[in-house]
């Protein structure tokens, strides 16, 4: 027959208690060494099932935090991923531009060029007609190039040469 003390202490308070304590209560209930063994058992049945449990709470834990944290990262890729398209985006466009502009300007260096190269023609021009200088006198002026224009007469004028 089952002694006072096993009936007595729930599967709470068997968990909880200190090994010391409880062999004090079963030697004071006078606890038979049957008894004494089913209490142990007992005792460390429900502190394996409680530890089980805190087990899988803490695993659970964990593994709500790295569901928590992997939904935050899947959220914050596909935010970035989508950044990233518009700035390729951006980026192509901005190429375009640069090769546009980079075109352009290489036009407009030639015509510059070539705007530089007709503006020494004309001064080297005016000044053969100011009397200021012989034609083709120095090398800093090349020989004047005219272009059939409303100003020039290509029949005056051809290759820096006057033409008759």
């Amino acid at each position: 027959m089952p002694s006072k003390i096993m009936k007595a202490i729930t599967d709470r308070e068997l968990v909880r208690i200190d090994a010391k304590t409880l062999h004090t209560m079963m030697e004071e209930a006078e606890c038979t060494d049957d008894e004494k063994d089913e209490l142990k058992t007992r005792r460390r049945r429900l502190q394996n099932r409680h530890s089980a449990k805190m087990s899988a709470a803490r695993r659970q834990g964990k593994w709500d935090a790295i569901a928590a944290t992997n939904s935050q990262l899947t959220e914050k890729i596909a935010t970035l991923e989508a950044k990233n398209s518009e700035l390729a985006l951006q980026a192509h466009d901005a190429r375009i531009v640069v090769e546009r502009l980079f075109k352009e300007n290489t036009v407009l260096q030639h015509e510059s060029n070539e705007l530089k190269a007709e503006l020494r023609a004309l001064r080297g021009t005016l000044e053969v007609y100011n009397g200021s200088q012989k034609p083709f006198e120095t090398d800093l002026i090349s020989p004047p190039i005219v272009r059939n224009t409303d100003m020039f007469d290509s029949d005056i004028y051809m290759n820096g040469e006057p033409h008759n």
